[in-house]
């Protein structure tokens, strides 16, 4: 039995040596700024679906594993967030409520939020040994989150509070890109520049207000969604476990 143990665990750390040595598993850590395509940039309040956002950055950490032909398989996890210009909501808020500025107090969260996870497949074309072209393409599923936002307004003789709760949105979404990468500390060490197109498929839901007084009381939900999708440029690092792509 001792011996029978003795070649189980001698065979299985042999495999385990081999396999890392043969292939490759990659961990990054990416940084992006998205260029919004979608409605979620607009600033409009008469539209249910405007975001009013004006900037947006996010990040996300990938693991890869590589055959010996290069071909790639990965997982990845992002984070998004979106910046509420609350300047010019504000604004039209006041107009569409028919308020004046110092009548109207807002407080209100500041940003959208996204966050999830995708599988995809690549492929690294070797250019040099210190370069390497990989288009990928990942698909998955998040959350998307509206901000809390709470208003107090006077108007004829009479305070108002409206409030909004944080709002969750079921996403799929699937990114094509392209990734360029230069390798140091003999290729385990890689920097990268990449650019990739975010598509998002988001579920409508239901978004509460309620506003009230001491005299009235008024709940409403709105069907809605938002247009998040954007194109991608972001820069990142990587390690490499076992042999890197030149070996």
């Amino acid at each position: 039995m001792k011996k029978t143990l003795l070649f189980l665990t001698l065979f299985t750390g042999i495999f385990i040596s081999n396999t890392i040595h043969a292939q490759t598993v990659q961990v990054g850590l990416n940084w992006y700024n998205p260029i919004l395509l979608g409605d979620i940039s607009n600033s409009n309040i008469a539209d249910e679906n405007s975001g009013y956002v004006t900037f947006a950055s996010g990040a996300n950490i990938e693991f890869n594993y590589y055959t010996k032909g290069n071909f790639g398989f990965g997982f990845r996890t992002n984070y998004t967030s979106y910046a509420k210009d609350i300047a010019a909501y504000r604004e039209d808020l006041v107009s569409a409520l028919g308020v004046t500025d110092s009548n109207l107090v807002m407080q209100s969260l500041y940003t959208y939020r996204y966050f999830g996870g995708q599988v995809g497949a690549s492929y690294v074309f070797n250019v040099s040994k210190v370069f390497n072209i990989e288009p990928y393409m990942y698909i998955g599923f998040g959350a998307f989150t509206s901000p809390l936002e709470e208003v107090t307004y006077f108007k004829n003789n009479e305070t108002f509070i409206q409030k909004k709760p944080i709002t969750a949105f079921a996403t799929f979404n699937y990114t094509p890109g392209v990734k360029f990468q230069w390798n140091i500390a003999k290729g385990h060490i890689g920097i990268r520049l990449y650019a990739e197109y975010d598509g998002f498929a988001m579920e409508e839901w239901g978004e509460e207000k309620v506003t009230f007084s001491a005299t009235s009381f008024k709940r409403s939900s709105a069907l809605k969604t938002y247009d998040i999708n954007s194109f991608n440029i972001g820069l990142g690092v990587s390690y490499r476990f076992g042999k890197s792509f030149k070996e």
